[in-house]
């Protein structure tokens, strides 16, 4: 559990572009700076972005800013073999470091987007969906429900867990499909974290596993559904829990997610980080495309909310995602 504390201030954030030289001024921010801080901290990061829906969430904050309370983003490994067609980073060099993407104000769409209800069970803090089931090559299997509760939402989806942790009995079905369909050597997590692991220094590429959720099928990718912990071991980035489920960043990753908080859409869109660019206006991160918002002046006629959620898209991708500085003097929380 990470916890801080320290002082909460209100003044105008404003950002400037490296990219455009147009800063963007947002008046009457609230943003707290943490002097004590305990938990996943590791020291350098300069601050935490709230993505929550409560009214002091960055997202929330900037809403009026961008044409909506509405995000998404496209998660990669922290590591990545450069492709030899890598448009950004030219001709392989091995093994490269890139950042992951945010966008604000833009909805995911195209016609292999596939969208679920973003429930909420009075908690602005945590984002439910409803998981009716997760299929293995031709198997599937459903997720029992509790028909004596009226809220559908039983698995949480957080960028800020790495694993994603099923429920106990759905766990062990699927682990055991795993086992079925994966014929290398097992061996043990040398973190001493996740249960199922291989030795191999190949990627495992099969089965293929569908997690389904209420209206949207995600048919996840190899890096989805296996983590490499060592050079010459693979593990399944899956664990049993009976507490509440997460659906963690590791599945995430490669997918554009986009959180609709204003008709209270989740949605996913697959897309390859690895080797594709990012399109400023009507553009796309990878394959994945987000739209814009309408354009037109917010709330008090200060400009156009497709510009400003333009130029803030670019602010976060340099600075914000991830926030990590030597030396921060303090957490900054918004």
């Amino acid at each position: 559990m990470s916890y801080t504390t320290g002082n909460m201030s209100l003044d105008t954030v404003t950002l400037a572009s490296s990219t455009t030289g147009k800063p963007v001024s947002i008046p009457n921010t609230i943003f707290g700076c943490g002097h004590h801080n305990g938990g996943i901290f590791s020291g350098i990061e300069s601050g935490i972005v709230g993505l929550g829906s409560g009214a002091v969430s960055l997202v929330s904050q900037i809403g009026h800013a961008v044409g909506g309370k509405s995000f998404s983003y496209c998660l990669v490994p922290t590591t990545y073999e450069q492709s030899d067609s890598d448009p950004i980073l030219g001709a392989k060099q091995g093994q490269r470091e890139i950042s992951s993407t945010v966008y604000f104000g833009r909805n995911v769409s195209g016609h292999d987007a596939v969208s679920t209800p973003l429930l909420s069970n009075g908690s602005e803090t945590y984002y439910y969906l409803e998981l009716q089931g997760i299929g293995v090559g031709a198997d599937n299997f459903k997720l029992d429900a509790d028909n004596s509760q009226s809220f559908k939402g039983n698995i949480i989806i957080d960028s800020g867990t790495t694993s994603t942790f099923l429920p106990t009995k759905l766990y062990q079905s699927f682990e055991s499909a795993i086992r079925k369909a994966v014929h290398l050597e097992v061996t043990k997590d040398p973190t001493g974290i996740l249960r199922l692991c291989y030795q191999t220094k190949s990627e495992i590429e099969d089965p293929i596993v569908t997690f389904h959720f209420n209206g949207a099928d995600v048919k996840l990718k190899p890096e989805n559904v296996f983590l490499r912990v060592r050079e010459d071991i693979v593990c399944l980035s899956f664990s049993p829990t009976n507490d509440v489920a997460i659906y963690g960043n590791v599945a995430q990753m490669n997918f554009l997610v986009g959180y609709d908080l204003d008709n209270r859409t989740l949605s996913f869109k697959s897309t390859d980080q690895y080797t594709s660019t990012v399109t400023e206006g009507r553009g796309a991160a990878g394959k994945g495309e987000v739209e814009d918002p309408e354009a037109g002046a917010d709330k008090n006629g200060k400009g156009d909310p497709g510009d400003n959620a333009a130029l803030l898209n670019r602010l976060f991708r340099e600075f914000i995602w991830p926030i990590k500085v030597s030396k921060a003097c303090c957490i900054a929380y918004f």
